[in-house]
């Protein structure tokens, strides 16, 4: 069932009505497979796909999904909570897709459960975990390159996402530079679907 429910999300495109989550400014419309960081470091996940009555009923996969956490956040028990959840799972439009929520305690269980990499902090925490920031960032204001020694003015206080996820991403600052390849939305989102490897984004 674990490689089930993972093999599922990684095929998942959304196309979905929200209310809204946390600091990142979602759209209404999810139209994307879509990721969204919040100030504090928490990553939810949209995950949609078509559905196949003929294989899956929505208890199933819920159920399915449940026990999927259940079992993540056993084998990764934490004193103030858990790890990872199921937020919602269920049908949309005329019941021909259906909708995964998750929502992770931060970049670092989002990476281990997915196997993919999403580091969400400053400049100088990004740099003391051992993150190379030396490739190119350009303004998505007007595609002027960033030196470093502009990098390094506030570390403290500029944020960077640092991931090789292929999504839509919505981040809690305003994005301000990114790198080659990531293309910048007018609602602040970026989408990294046609970059290989790993993208610096970076906000202030």
């Amino acid at each position: 069932m674990l490689k089930k429910i993972r093999a599922m999300a990684a095929f998942f495109a959304c196309s979905l009505l929200l209310s809204g989550c946390g600091s990142a400014k979602l759209p209404e419309t999810i139209e994307n497979t879509t990721v969204a960081v919040d100030s504090k470091g928490v990553v939810t996940s949209y995950l949609v796909d078509s559905f196949d009555k003929s294989y899956y009923s929505v208890n199933e996969l819920a159920t399915m999904a449940a026990e999927d956490v259940a079992d993540y956040n056993a084998e990764h028990p934490l004193a103030d909570g858990t790890s990872l959840k199921v937020e919602a799972v269920e049908l949309l439009a005329d019941g021909s897709k259906v909708m995964v929520q998750h929502v992770y305690n931060d970049g670092t269980v989002y990476e281990d459960y997915n196997g993919q990499e999403l580091f969400f902090g400053t400049v100088s925490e990004a740099l003391l975990a051992g993150y190379d920031l030396s490739a190119l960032l350009t303004a998505v204001k007007d595609g002027a390159p960033l030196s470093q020694e502009e990098l390094m003015k506030k570390p403290d206080k500029t944020h960077v996402l640092i991931t090789d996820v292929k999504a839509d991403i919505y981040c809690p600052y305003k994005v301000t530079h990114v790198g080659d390849g990531v293309v910048y939305h007018e609602d602040g989102s970026v989408n990294t679907g046609e970059v290989d490897g790993v993208v610096v984004i970076l906000m202030k």
